[in-house]
C-alpha cells in the first residue's frame, strides 16, 4: 500500500470532547499555580525568619544554649515542612498532567503544539535581531581586511567574529589565541555534529580514548546548537572552561594533544537560521567556515526508521506504545506532507519542524540525511568530514576507529589496546521497557525515507570522498 493511501486511511483523529478536557488541563495548571504559590511564600517566610533569628541571636551574646537550640530546632522544623512541600508539589503536578489528561492532549489538539511557517519565521528574525552599526562592522573589516566575513554573515555573530583571530597560536593544533593578551583560549579541534541517536556518545569515547585526545569538560557543550552563539555570544568564555583541561595540559606536554566538540545537534541546530535564506542567506557551517576553515567533522548515520524509533525510547513519556508512536509518526508525516506542498522546499519544512516539541509529534525530519549533509559539504570540502554507517561501526570498530584517528593526523594505537577500547560501549537508551514498532509504522517511514536513502547513497558515492573518510 503507497504512502498516500496509508495517509489517507489516518487522515482521521480521535480529538473527543476538546473543551472538556482543556478546562481539564487549566483547572490542573491552576492547581500547581495555587500550590507553588503557597510554597514560594512560605519560603520566603522561612528564610525571613531565619535571618531575624539570628539577628536576635547576635544581638544578645547571652543568649542561653537551650534557648538557643530551640530556635535552632523550630528552624531546622520549619525547612522540613518546606522539604515536604516540595514533594507534595512535585507529586500534584505529575498527578495532574499524568494519565490520559497528559498523554491525550499531545496528540489530540495539534494546534497547542504545532505552529506553523510564519510563527517560525517571526521566532527566528526575532532571535537574529542583532543590532550592528555600521562603525562597528567598519572597525571590523579594517581588522580582518580581506578575510573579513560578508555583512549579513557579520550581524550573525558579531562578537564571536571579534573575538576569534584569523591567525592562531602555532604550537598548538587546535585553533588557539591568547585572550585579551594573558589567558589561552582554544577551539575544538573536530566536531562530532550528528546524528542523535546513531551511536554519537559510543563514538566520542572511542575517540577520546585516545591518549592524544584530551576529553573535554562534557560531551555535548551546546554553544553553537540552538542558537546560543547568537543570544549569548558571551558566553564564549563559559564555552572555552569546558576545555580547560586540554588548555592545562598542552601548556606542559610535548606531545601533539587536540581537544573536540561532540555536540549532535550542530548537524541540524543550523535550519534555526539556515530555512530563513530570503532573509539571512548564512547558517551555523558558514559562521564555522569564517572562523575555523579547517575544522574536521564526524558524522554518524543509522537506518532513519530505527533512529526515530530509539529517538522515540529515549525521549517518549511513560505512556510510550506502539499505538501512541504510530498516531506521533502520521502527524509527522501529515505536517510534512502539507508544508512540501506548500513550500515545495524539503530545507524550509525542516527548519518549521524545529520548532515543533518532540512530545507533540516524531521527529521524521531528522532522518533527512541527504537534506542535512548538502547544507554542510556546500560550505565544507568532503575531506574535512569522516562519515560512519552505525552497521559498519557495529561490525568492524577497530578497523574505523584506525581510520578515525588517521583522519585527525594523530598516533597509531596497537590493535590490541584498540580492541580494548572497542569492547567498552557506551550505550544512552531510554529507562522504561522497550516497545516493538508496528508493521504499518514501518511501512510508513520506509516509503517516507526511501528516496532520501537513495538520494544519501547517490551522494556520497559521486561525491570526492576519500576512502578513508567515507566508512
Amino acid at each position: 500500500m503507497k504512502e498516500s493511501e496509508l495517509l489517507q486511511r489516518h487522515t482521521y483523529f480521535d480529538y473527543g470532547d476538546v473543551n472538556e478536557k482543556m478546562d481539564q488541563r487549566r483547572m490542573c495548571f491552576d492547581q500547581v499555580s495555587r500550590h507553588r504559590f503557597q510554597l514560594f511564600s512560605f519560603i520566603a517566610v522561612s528564610i525571613a525568619s531565619l535571618v531575624l533569628t539570628i539577628y536576635h541571636i547576635k544581638a544578645n551574646p547571652k543568649l542561653v544554649i537551650p534557648e538557643y537550640s530551640e530556635e535552632l530546632l523550630k528552624r531546622t522544623n520549619m525547612f522540613s515542612q518546606i522539604r515536604r512541600k516540595l514533594f507534595a508539589w512535585d507529586r500534584i503536578k505529575n498527578e495532574c498532567l499524568s494519565g490520559a489528561l497528559k498523554g491525550n492532549l499531545r496528540y489530540q489538539i495539534k494546534d497547542s503544539c504545532i505552529d506553523g511557517r510564519e510563527k517560525a519565521v517571526k521566532i527566528a528574525k526575532k532571535r537574529l535581531a542583532v543590532t550592528v552599526t555600521s562603525g562597528a562592522y567598519a572597525r571590523y573589516r579594517k581588522c580582518k581586511g580581506n578575510n573579513s566575513a560578508p555583512l549579513k554573515l557579520y550581524r550573525l555573530a558579531p562578537k564571536i567574529f571579534n573575538e576569534v583571530p584569523d591567525n592562531f597560536l602555532e604550537q598548538y593544533e587546535n585553533p588557539c589565541w591568547r585572550h585579551k593578551g594573558s589567558h589561552v583560549y582554544c577551539l575544538p579541534y573536530f566536531y562530532v555534529i550528528g546524528m542523535p541517536k546513531c551511536g554519537s556518545s559510543d563514538l566520542f569515547d572511542k575517540l577520546t580514548s585516545h591518549p592524544q585526545i584530551i576529553r573535554p569538560k562534557w560531551k555535548e557543550p551546546g554553544f553553537w546548537n540552538k542558537l546560543h552563539y547568537i543570544r549569548q555570544p558571551h558566553d564564549l568564555g563559559v564555552y572555552m572552561e569546558y576545555f580547560k583541561d586540554f588548555r592545562e595540559a598542552i601548556q606542559t606536554s610535548k606531545r601533539k594533544l587536540i581537544t573536540g566538540d561532540g555536540t549532535v545537534a550542530s548537524m541540524w541546530s543550523l535550519f534555526d537560521v539556515q530555512f530563513l535564506k530570503d532573509g539571512v542567506g548564512f547558517g551555523l557551517p558558514d559562521v564555522l567556515k569564517a572562523i575555523q576553515p579547517e575544522a574536521k567533522f564526524f558524522i554518524i548515520l543509522r537506518d532513519p526508521v530505527e533512529r526515530l524509533f530509539s529517538d522515540y525510547h529515549y525521549f517518549g513519556d511513560f505512556r510510550r506504545t506502539p499505538e501512541d508512536f504510530h498516531r506521533k509518526v502520521l502527524i509527522a508525516l501529515q505536517e510534512f506532507h502539507k508544508c512540501k506542498q506548500r513550500l515545495n522546499d524539503d530545507l524550509a519544512c525542516i527548519g518549521v519542524e524545529r520548532i515543533w516539541s518532540k512530545d507533540c509529534i516524531a521527529r521524521v525530519s531528522l532522518g533527512l540525511y541527504s537534506v542535512l549533509l548538502r547544507e554542510w559539504f556546500k560550505v565544507f570540502p568532503a575531506n574535512q568530514f569522516f562519515v560512519i554507517d552505525l552497521a559498519v561501526w557495529e561490525s568492524d570498530c577497530v578497523g574505523v576507529m584506525t581510520r578515525a584517528y588517521q583522519f585527525l593526523a594523530l598516533d597509531p594505537i596497537p590493535e590490541d589496546e584498540l580492541k580494548v577500547i572497542c569492547a567498552k560501549r557506551t550505550v544512552l537508551s531510554g529507562k522504561r521497557t522497550k516497545i516493538i514498532m508496528g508493521n504499518e509504522t514501518r511501512h510508513l517511514l520506509n516509503c517516507l525515507y526511501g528516496p532520501y536513502q537513495q538520494d544519501l547513497r547517490a551522494f556520497l558515492s559521486t561525491h570526492s570522498l576519500d576512502e578513508r573518510n567515507l566508512v
